[in-house]
């Protein structure tokens, strides 16, 4: 496994680690439940954790990815310009997190300002994090960018492998 495995395998996990986080959180305000609202900032503090790691991970992904032919090195620095803010609202929301879950260990009511701080912060590093695997997902995948090959009569290839005859058989 290397750097490159690494960056593509736990993006997701920050990705979806965050927004998951944020839904459970918002659960747990709904439905009144400090095992929710735990379980959401536990949440946070894993995705915090998970986007260190892909963070540190990136520049190694860049190295490996950055000669292959139609990869753009300003995509490349779109998605690490957005990661760079990403790291920023997922490490403070973990941290928030942290903070949060410390004083249900201590069995201390938790501060409703913090309760919000997490919530909002949880929002802004969805919507950040979910732009910047976007950016990071048009570097390699031409559907993305917009930039996928076209066909003979310059209109991409939908149909998939293989020539269909008049009856839509691959032949």
């Amino acid at each position: 496994m290397n750097a490159v495995h690494l960056h593509l395998m736990l993006n997701h996990v920050a990705i979806l680690g965050v927004l998951f986080a944020t839904l459970i959180l918002i659960a747990g305000f709904l439905f009144k439940s400090p095992i929710l609202r735990r379980a959401g900032m536990l949440a946070f503090l894993i995705s915090a954790i998970s986007s260190a790691v892909v963070m540190n991970t990136g520049e190694g992904a860049e190295d490996s990815v950055e000669s292959i032919a139609g990869v753009s090195k300003d995509n490349i620095e779109a998605h690490e310009e957005s990661a760079e803010l990403s790291i920023w609202l997922a490490g403070v929301t973990g941290l928030l997190s942290a903070i949060g879950l410390f004083f249900f260990l201590k069995n201390r009511k938790l501060p409703g300002m913090l309760e919000g701080l997490i919530l909002i912060g949880g929002l802004l590093a969805t919507g950040s994090l979910m732009n910047t695997g976007l950016l990071g997902g048009k570097i390699r995948h031409t559907e993305l960018s917009g930039s996928a090959v076209q066909n003979a009569q310059g209109v991409g290839n939908e149909e998939g492998p293989g020539e269909k005859n008049k009856d839509g058989v691959d032949d």
